[in-house]
């Protein structure tokens, strides 16, 4: 099982490049938070709201929680 929450989000979507879209940041941002398994530090102090807007997209099938679950020592 992959607890990877950042691949979740881009299996749903089907690509990198729809997540990019739905949160505003590029392809090699999206690359690079799959690689390292979590979203970056500012999701984390509330700087920035990435898992919100997938949440968002999904209608639901995606919750901020589940994505925000692995920290990855964030």
């Amino acid at each position: 099982m992959n607890d990877n929450p950042v691949l979740k989000a881009v299996t749903h979507f089907g690509g990198r490049t729809e997540v990019a879209k739905i949160t505003g940041v590029s392809y090699m941002a999206v690359k690079k938070w799959e690689r390292n398994g979590c979203f970056p530090r500012t999701e984390y102090t509330g700087e920035t709201n990435y898992a919100e807007k997938l949440s968002q997209a999904s209608e639901g099938v995606l919750l901020v929680n589940d994505l925000l679950s692995r920290t990855n020592n964030q």
